[in-house]
């Protein structure tokens, strides 16, 4: 792992210790990072989005770069979905993050966030989305702006070329838990 690589999860640890939660609201991504002279849409793909959704402030507070965010596009295209859990939990936890795999209808306590796994069968690639604190679902594809919204409390079986997979509980362990509940998904 590069030097700019490992300095950008640890500022973004730097954030959740300081008690964040995914809350990007309806930011758009179309907001240049002074980090890195780029639109943060270039920097953040689907498993930034949907494991870590920084607000575009916060992306530029983690002085994230061109360079530094290829940590979140560095996933094996091998076909082994071990290996991409392997690493997305590898990431997680150099920021202080801990991702347990959950069921579908798991409701997560108010230091938590569920995110849904995807496969593509044909290329092999894979694909996150974030369950936002309403419930719905938000998706977004590589590089693009566009973040997609699904009005459900349960993600679409099929995305684009991806399927379902599982889903993944993400705990902010710098955050006390209450009981499930507290936030209605």
């Amino acid at each position: 792992m590069k030097k700019s690589e490992k300095a950008l999860l640890k500022n973004i640890n730097e954030i959740y210790k300081k008690g964040y939660i995914p809350a990007r609201g309806n930011q758009t991504y179309k907001y240049v990072a002074k980090s890195a002279n780029s639109e943060v849409s270039e920097l953040v793909n689907c498993f930034a989005h949907a494991c870590f959704n920084l607000t575009n402030q916060q992306l530029t507070d983690c002085q994230i770069t061109s360079e530094s965010s290829r940590i979140f596009w560095k996933f094996p295209i091998d076909g082994f979905r071990s290996h991409d859990i392997l690493r997305m939990k590898k990431i997680l936890a150099q920021t202080g993050l801990e991702v347990k795999r959950c069921k579908a209808d798991q409701r997560p306590e108010n230091n938590q966030w569920k995110v849904a796994f995807y496969c593509d069968g044909a290329w092999g690639d894979i694909h996150f989305m974030l369950q936002e604190r309403n419930g719905t679902w938000s998706s977004k594809l590589g590089a693009q702006r566009k973040i997609e919204k699904f009005g459900t409390t349960y993600p679409p079986k099929k995305y684009d070329t991806y399927k379902l997979h599982s889903f993944y509980m993400i705990t902010n362990p710098y955050i006390t838990p209450t009981p499930s509940g507290e936030f209605c998904r």
